[in-house]
């Protein structure tokens, strides 16, 4: 089944969510037993020449400020879903990019499961011990390291009220829309310690 259909012309962006009914042998082998794929995508992936007139708007003495610390918001997306099966909602999520530096420098995104006092809220951001390497080719490189993409940018947070300790962390990777990158598609997952739960999620925004 689709679900979460939805799109942002602004930005550029579609995005849904498949689910399908998992198996007996699903629940016992895969740590996903909701079996749910997080999609995204967009018919104008910004390129790497308006990555790189970019780059140069935002450098020298009439550097465009928009693009030297652009901020991006977010517009809408898929719900975020728990290794358990349980679906969530976004709270907020902001990403905030240089393109003079070509670095990811904040990433923020804030994740609620359940309602009231026993709601849990996963809270994440750029892990500052990993921000050297939130650079554009990791952050946008798609598909496995073995294949030469990467795991993306490290992500690092709390979680209130998760079984597993409240420490979490994770990976993002995203994608710039539009000649002048006025989009932003990323899709991110949180784990809460080993062996706990992990959460998935996609988001599309604009600057």
């Amino acid at each position: 089944a689709l679900q979460d259909v939805g799109s942002s012309a602004d930005a550029g962006i579609y995005w849904g969510r498949w689910t399908s009914a998992p198996s007996d042998s699903d629940h016992r082998n895969s740590p996903n037993p909701a079996r749910t794929t997080h999609v995204m995508y967009s018919t104008h992936i910004t390129s790497a020449q308006d990555l790189a007139a970019l780059k140069t708007a935002a450098s020298g003495a009439n550097a465009n400020p928009q693009v030297v610390n652009a901020t991006y918001n977010y517009v809408g997306g898929t719900s975020p879903t728990r290794s358990d099966g349980a679906v969530g909602t976004v709270n907020s999520m902001t990403v905030k990019a240089n393109f003079s530096s070509q670095m990811i420098t904040g990433y923020d995104v804030n994740l609620q499961f359940g309602k009231n006092g026993g709601a849990q809220v996963w809270d994440a951001h750029l892990d500052p011990t990993k921000a050297s390497s939130a650079t554009f080719a990791n952050f946008t490189a798609t598909g496995p390291p073995t294949a030469g993409g990467t795991t993306g940018i490290g992500l690092a947070g709390t979680c209130t009220n998760c079984t597993n300790g409240t420490a979490i962390n994770g990976t993002a990777r995203g994608l710039f829309t539009g000649n002048d990158a006025r989009g932003l598609m990323t899709n991110f997952e949180l784990k809460n310690g080993s062996g706990g739960a992990v959460v998935n999620g996609a988001g599309a925004l604009k600057r």
